[in-house]
């Protein structure tokens, strides 16, 4: 421990016992998420310094929020402006996809279909359009927007355009489509957020069964996998769970 750390946990007790049961948290932390081994060496072994390295390197990646000293959004009034003085595409896209993010769909949709005209197959402004006709429950005019993109880019932005469309399948009450996208999706990509889709359709349309198997082999997967797919599956993993408990026979 570097030496002027020592001396201030030393000199301010009540700092020594948080930092210790800080420690501890880590620890505890660190068994719950079934980590590596070192990093028990490293938290037990690397006072102060491995604790705080544990927090930032698996802890904070897993808080869903934006810090705004690394990322600054440019302000809506600065987006709108653009948008009027210099109507470009780059600028319409902008404000446009503002908009939706503010979910002011009808908005949106006036930017991004200025936007399209400039690029028809931009797979962004089409799956924005997509996404705000869905908000809207236009689902039936959303399709083809997503369609354009799967047609084109299939494993676009991690597979976002699959899983919007079973939402607008869903919508539509397309029932057998809805599940074999789901499926196909699984092909495509057959990690865990998917698995539950696929199952989470499969129990909607009275498929418990097949359900249960899906949910069943995906949650005994986990057991197999490293530990930062773990810490990603977490969420997902956790909603499985619920479902199979769920589905569990009367």
């Amino acid at each position: 421990m570097p030496y002027f750390l020592h001396e201030l946990l030393i000199d301010y007790p009540v700092l020594s016992a948080l930092q210790s049961l800080f420690m501890l948290a880590m620890l505890f932390d660190a068994y719950r998420r079934r980590v590596e081994q070192w990093w028990f060496y490293f938290l037990v072994f690397v006072p102060v310094l491995g604790a705080w390295a544990y927090f930032f390197a698996i802890l904070v990646p897993q808080f869903d929020y934006k810090w705004p000293i690394w990322e600054r959004k440019t302000p809506f009034e600065e987006l709108r402006f653009r948008a009027q003085s210099s109507p470009t595409f780059a600028n319409d896209f902008a404000l446009g996809q503002r908009l939706l993010e503010l979910g002011r769909y009808e908005e949106a949709l006036v930017l991004l279909e200025a936007a399209r005209k400039r690029e028809p197959s931009h797979a962004p402004v089409c799956f924005n359009m997509a996404k705000s006709l869905y908000e809207l429950h236009r689902s039936a005019a959303a399709l083809p927007f997503v369609q354009a993109i799967l047609d084109k880019e299939p494993r676009w932005e991690d597979y976002a355009a699959w899983r919007l469309l079973i939402k607008i399948q869903e919508d539509l009450q397309l029932d057998d489509a809805t599940v074999e996208t789901a499926r196909h999706l699984v092909k495509l990509s057959p990690r865990m957020e998917h698995k539950y889709l696929l199952a989470e359709q499969l129990a909607r349309h009275d498929h418990d069964g097949e359900a249960r198997l899906v949910l069943e082999n995906a949650i005994q997967e986990q057991q197999f996998v490293s530990a930062a797919v773990k810490r990603i599956n977490r969420k997902w993993t956790k909603e499985a769970r619920r479902l199979l408990g769920e589905l569990a026979p009367k």
